[in-house]
Parts: C-alpha cells; structure tokens; sequence
C-alpha cells in the first residue's frame, strides 16, 4: 500500500513538471511588454537622461530585440546609445539605451517619446527643464519706486514661497498675480544689467516638483549718488535745532544719523512720525556735505541707504541757547537712549546748579533726566570748549548716589574727550555733568557736547 501511494505521488509531480515545461515553452520568445528605466525622464535643458529599455516574455525574462523610436515630442532629440550592450553581427540586443536632450535651452517641455520592439511599445514622459527662462522685466529701466513684473510661460507659477534674486541689487515681492503666472516687484537702487533667479517655481508638468530658474532678461535701476535732504538752516549756532527733510521717497530708519568729516554724528533729537524728517543738534565743527546713514526708500525699508547730502550746513562756535531746570531732579531736561547704532545726547553750558552733586563729586552739576524701559548698553563721548576738567556721570533715579560703573573721568585739565560704556538696567536715571573748578580757569567751558550711541 505504502508503496502504491509513494509512486502515484512522483507520477503527480512529473506531471506537474511537464505541464509547467509545456507553458513555458509556449511563451518563452514571445514579447509580453518593454520596460523603460526610468520611466519619466526629468532632465535640465543643460544636461541629458539615459534610459534603458528591454523586451520581457511573460516570465519576465529579457527577450533580444531590435528597438526603435517613434512619436518622439516636439522640443527633445532622442537617439539610441548603439555603443551600449553591442551584439556582434547585428543591432539586436537584450536591453538598449537610448538618451534624451532638450533642443532649447529656454523653454519648458513636457512631451514623450516612445520606443517600439517586437510589436510591442512604451511611452516615456519627458518633461525638460531649461537653465535658463526665456522671459524679460516688463520695464528694463524703471525708476525708482516704479512696479515691474515677471510673466511665465502657459502652465508655470510662482509660488508664495517664491523669492528673486538679483546679484549686487535687491528685489522686493510686491505680490502675485490672481493665476500665480506674474509676480510684482519694487527693485532697488544700483541695479545695473542683472538677470534675476526665481525660484521655488512649479508647473503643471509634474505636481510637487519645484524649480529654481534665471531669467534671460535684464534690469537696471538709477544709481543713488546723494540724498536730496534740506536743512531748515544752513548756519545755526551750536546747540540750535536744525530740521532735516528727506526727499519724498526716502524715510528715516530708527537708528538714522547724519556725520559731518572731521566732526562726527549729529545729536538726533527726534524723529517726525512719518519718517520723512528728523531734528538734530548738529556737531561742533560740522561744514560743508554731511553724510546721510540708515535712510531708505518707503517701499523698501528693510535696506538702509548711506549717501552723501548735497545741502550744505557750518555751524557756528557760539552756543545758541542753554537748557533750562537742570538744577533739580524734577525739572531736568529729558533725553532718550538711542536704539542700537543711533544718535542722541545734549549740547549745553553754564554753572552747576543741582547743588547735591557737590556731597559726591565736590562740585555742583548740570542734571539731564532719561529712562530706560528696557536694560541697555550705551557709550558715551564728551568734548567741550576750553581745557577745564569736566566729567560725565549716572546717577539713580533720586540723584543720590552713582550708578553702573560711574561715568566718564579718566582725563583731568584738558582731558577731552571723555569716553564711557554703560550697560544699564531698565529704569530711570540722570546724567549729572560736572565742572570741576580748580586750575587756571575757573570758569565753566562755553559749550559741551555729550553724545550718546546707542548698542
């Protein structure tokens, strides 16, 4: 019994053998379907994809072949790489190559091509990427302020993760047309001649896929020479408050300054609250041009400006007008620590008057009041009229004792000028100046200038 089931089963599986054999050999030379690799070619125009192709029996066994394109797209050149796997004798082989270039190098394609063998064929999508756009600005020249765009081809856009390039300039989004086909531009000055990189582009060829590309055309924007600011005067005296008016496009960023060569930044007193203007007390031996920093264009002020005037100011040695109550903490004349990079300070004279000072310093001092809502870090600089001995200091908020670390008196007689740092807690404090009387002159310099940089 045994024996009769062990030979019916080897009986089943010769069977089964032979039957396997027979399909086999049924379908072992006939093409089932090609296979391309890759299957979508996705290529820059600057550069070429190679894809293979083999003919497969329906065991998946590459079958010989002669390959051939046809329906080859507009816009791409294909031909087959007959170096690749030769067969002696004849042009059939297993797998074939075939590599696919765009034919210009501006234009996005998306098109196919297919190969064909043995009755049976394969379409491969090809979609090209140029290097380069083959669009131009919508004005190559605009003026300063003036909206130029950008347009792309039928079935590409801008994305709101989109930003341009431009090299040695600067471009602003203004924003997106309603299809995502135009982006709107404010361009800044000394462009000259420059193409432009977008990027984060996408097309309709190939969802999910982004694109960075150069533009063929150029632009090129006025270059800024100088800033056509006014002074309300030409010659104040020194201490007088002098307005400066900036151009009508122009606005004055929150750390502005205006410096005259050889004599330093101005004391920025105020800035108007469009921007447009701002008041200085202008520097001891300022004349002639000034030099005009942290300004910028309305529509594009992430980018400070620094340019010389045309104006001209000289100011006068006289002081024009002295502070008033700086002889009591409550009345002493208000100043503001400037941000960071800014300008503020005093120009002043006279006698001490807050008697006080004198328990702690030895001689009475002129009081000048400000509060920090933060903690900051500030330098300070001092010069005055004449060789006497003055010196800076902090104080608390009740004038009684000194703060931070002093002030600035590291010079005695003539020992301008005087510098410090002072790195503050958020808080109000008075800056005492003080004239110590002793020496060959005892009376007090006919000006100081305290200026106050903002960190």
């Amino acid at each position: 019994m045994n024996r009769l089931v062990r030979g019916s089963i080897m009986f089943v599986a010769a069977a089964g053998a032979w039957a396997c054999k027979t399909n086999l050999g049924e379908n072992a030379d006939v093409t089932d379907h090609l296979v391309a690799t890759p299957s979508v070619v996705l290529v820059a125009n600057t550069d070429s994809q190679s894809v293979d192709v083999e003919a497969l029996n329906p065991q998946g066994e590459q079958l010989a072949a002669d390959f051939t394109i046809t329906d080859p797209g507009v816009g791409i050149i294909v031909r087959q790489d007959t170096a690749f796997l030769p067969v002696p004798g004849g042009h059939s082989a297993v797998r074939a190559r075939f590599v696919v270039r765009g034919a210009t190098t501006t234009t996005f394609v998306s098109t196919s091509f297919t190969i064909s063998a043995n009755g049976k064929s394969v379409v491969v999508p090809v979609v090209i990427t140029p290097a380069t756009l083959d669009i131009g600005f919508s004005n190559a020249a605009p003026a300063l302020g003036d909206t130029v765009s950008l347009t792309l081809p039928a079935g590409m856009h801008f994305t709101s993760a989109s930003t341009v390039t431009i090299t040695n300039g600067v471009a602003v989004i203004a924003g997106l047309s309603a299809d995502s086909s135009q982006i709107f531009l404010l361009l800044g000055p000394g462009i000259i001649d420059q193409a432009a990189t977008v990027d984060n582009l996408i097309n309709d060829f190939l969802p999910g896929q982004t694109f960075t590309l150069t533009t063929t055309g150029t632009v090129t924007t006025p270059t800024l020479t100088n800033v056509l600011a006014t002074f309300s005067t030409a010659a104040p005296n020194l201490g007088d408050t002098v307005v400066v008016t900036l151009p009508a496009t122009f606005r004055a960023l929150d750390n502005v300054e205006i410096s005259w060569s050889g004599a330093g930044p101005a004391i920025v007193a105020s800035i108007a609250a469009d921007s447009g203007s701002f008041k200085i007390l202008a520097p001891t031996g300022a004349t002639g041009v000034a030099t005009v920093n942290n300004v910028a264009l309305s529509f594009l002020l992430a980018v400070p400006i620094s340019a010389p005037t045309v104006a001209t100011l000289t100011v006068s040695s006289t002081l024009g007008t002295t502070q008033t109550g700086t002889g009591a903490t409550g009345t002493a004349p208000v100043f503001t620590i400037p941000v960071a990079g800014g300008t503020s300070g005093i120009i002043d004279a006279g006698a001490g008057t807050f008697a006080s000072c004198a328990a702690i310093f030895g001689d009475a001092c002129r009081l000048y009041k400000f509060t920090l809502p933060i903690d900051r870090t500030f330098s300070v600089d001092a010069t005055w009229e004449d060789g006497t001995d003055i010196g800076i200091y902090f104080m608390n908020s009740t004038a009684t004792g000194l703060v931070g670390n002093g002030g600035c008196d590291a010079g005695g007689l003539n020992g301008k000028p005087e510098t410090c740092t002072q790195t503050l807690v958020a808080g109000t404090y008075f800056m005492a100046v003080v004239h110590f009387i002793y020496g060959p002159d005892l009376t007090p310099p006919l000006w100081v200038q305290t200026r106050v940089l903002g960190q």
